[in-house]
């Protein structure tokens, strides 16, 4: 079934793994991903932003999940922006960020640099 688009509009920030999630992060993850927080726009724009980036474009949802698609992404630090071996940390591509849509959480597995990672959001407040 399809998500309508006006429910997930909102703001969302990393939440604490649940015991059962840490439990099954030993056996399957290397990390959690924390510090980050996501605004989902009325307009299908959105913003994120973690530890080290932030990342701006346009969002839908799809079945039981939420697609970002990257216009813009940057490092907080403005410097490591300019750094040539940085700089193919900093293009976006065609490729969305997917995130399955549960209730009021989002969910993301990844890897990243041969690491298993996962991230739990959870809605903290309503857009108008």
């Amino acid at each position: 079934c399809s998500i309508k688009n006006t429910a997930i509009i909102g703001n969302y920030k990393t939440t604490e793994p649940t015991i059962m999630e840490q439990g099954f992060k030993q056996l399957t993850y290397s990390s959690r991903i924390v510090g980050t927080v996501l605004t989902l726009n009325k307009d299908s724009t959105f913003y994120l932003k973690n530890c080290s980036q932030i990342i701006t474009g346009r969002w839908k949802t799809k079945e039981n999940s939420l697609l970002l698609y990257c216009n813009t992404k940057k490092f907080i630090i403005d410097s490591l922006n300019y750094a040539e071996k940085n700089s193919k940390y900093i293009v976006c591509d065609n490729t969305p960020y997917i995130y399955k849509i549960s209730g009021t959480r989002l969910k993301q597995n990844s890897i990243t640099n041969g690491n298993k990672m996962y991230e739990r959001l959870k809605k903290i407040k309503v857009v108008e």
